[in-house]
């Protein structure tokens, strides 16, 4: 994961299957000024999943893409962001949903946008 002094403003979660999605929201944020980290931008040879927790606890909010590939994915298994809400990280989890599913019960409380 690339080294950095400053927290990660977004950290882009997302199924292999969403990756053109998931580009295009980093590409919008980035021109907005946003330090965005994508699965992408781990390095060949690191852990992925070592690699995700890290960019969970670094970030200042994650981004979920949203599709039934995504709820079926290690990721969406693995994001847990939701979770940092309770940690006082004020909108740790930004679900974006970009294909038609239901959210599970964990994350039916958290306003989605819908694309």
């Amino acid at each position: 994961m690339p080294a950095s002094d400053a927290m990660t403003d977004f950290f882009v979660s997302h199924a292999i299957e969403d990756s053109p999605w998931a580009e295009w929201i980093a590409g919008e944020l980035k021109a907005a000024g946003y330090r965005v980290l994508l699965r992408a931008d781990f390095q060949p040879g690191e852990n992925l999943l070592t690699c995700s927790d890290e960019a969970l606890a670094n970030c200042r909010h994650t981004i979920c893409v949203l599709t039934p590939a995504y709820l079926e994915s290690e990721a969406a298994a693995r994001t847990g962001a939701h979770f940092q809400g309770l940690e006082g990280k004020e909108r740790a989890l930004i679900p974006v949903r970009v294909a038609e599913c239901d959210p599970p019960p964990s994350l039916a409380p958290v306003i989605t946008i819908d694309l």
